[in-house]
């Protein structure tokens, strides 16, 4: 990230204050499955970690750099030092307490109905709307990683 962060400032066309996009160059993605029950299971070791992560979050996005997190809880012990604050697009599924709300949503004035509906939850885009939100349904035994790789092969699809 840093690499090409330094990179950029050397292409032909950069321009202060452009991004990535700008200059015709790819997004990456760190997806990060079950962060917390991680976290929790290296111990001590989750600060250095934690460092890692905050400055992908906090100086990636000008680069192409995204942090997908996904965890049953997003405990502030493990999205401290105003992490939490740069995710833009937030999600939550299924069903939560009213702190799990918050902790994803942050102080809202919005009454969070829990409806027996499976894939159904509540979504902010980075506008500070929180809309109700359906995701599909995944078929059992769907192969997620060849899904990616066929992706990766025809972009343009």
């Amino acid at each position: 990230m840093m690499a090409r962060s330094d990179g950029m400032k050397q292409m032909d066309g950069y321009k202060t204050g452009e991004n990535y996009a700008y200059l015709g160059l790819p997004p990456h993605f760190l997806i990060f499955d079950e962060y917390v029950a991680f976290m929790a299971m290296i111990g001590k070791e989750s600060t250095k970690v934690l460092s890692k992560l905050k400055q992908i979050v906090m100086l990636g996005r000008q680069a192409g750099y995204f942090l997908i997190l996904a965890c049953q809880r997003p405990d502030a012990k493990y999205l401290g030092d105003g992490m939490r604050d740069q995710f833009n697009f937030r999600v939550a599924l299924g069903r939560m307490s009213e702190m799990g709300y918050g902790m994803i949503f942050g102080e809202v004035q919005k009454d969070f109905f829990l409806k027996p509906i499976k894939g159904r939850g509540y979504v902010d885009t980075g506008r500070s709307v929180i809309s109700e939100f359906y995701t599909p349904v995944v078929p059992k035994g769907h192969d997620f990683i060849k899904e990616i790789a066929t992706q990766m092969a025809n972009p343009n699809k």
